[in-house]
């Protein structure tokens, strides 16, 4: 199925320079969200495995507000970001 708007960006070995093109970025847990943060774009992360590591990995962090995205939404909320 093509979509017009959608470009699937996972086989191009260097994306950086596309990324302040983006309107959203659909992730896995690669580090790329990192480099988008600064750029306000919404992310979503598509957890594909996410039965499996509920079930094998220990659980540090343990739901989406837990991760970087929200503390870093909370330091500017804070003034600090």
């Amino acid at each position: 199925m093509s979509y017009p708007n959608i470009i699937n960006i996972s086989a191009m070995e260097d994306v950086y320079g596309l990324l302040d093109c983006v309107d959203l970025l659909i992730s896995d847990y690669s580090s790329l969200f990192i480099d988008v943060l600064p750029l306000n774009v919404p992310i979503n992360f598509y957890r594909f495995d996410k039965t499996i590591i509920n079930k094998t990995a220990a659980t540090c962090i343990t739901t989406p507000a837990q991760w970087p995205i929200s503390a870093l939404k909370a330091l500017r909320l804070q003034g600090n970001g």
